[in-house]
């Protein structure tokens, strides 16, 4: 993984994580993780895309 994509990625954790602890992961939208992050919902579906199996 390309270093940018690796901040992107801890970028995206640190931001969410408490999303998730408050929320559950069922319980987060992705609107509640856009507003979290500033990334557009592509960006966040692309990221996801590789970090669910972590999640």
């Amino acid at each position: 993984m390309a270093a940018d994509n690796l901040n992107t990625r801890d970028f995206i954790l640190q931001k969410v994580a408490p999303l998730f602890n408050k929320k559950g992961y069922a319980g987060t939208s992705l609107s509640d993780l856009t507003d979290a992050t500033g990334l557009t919902k592509g960006g966040n579906s692309e990221v996801f895309d590789h970090l669910l199996p972590e999640l």
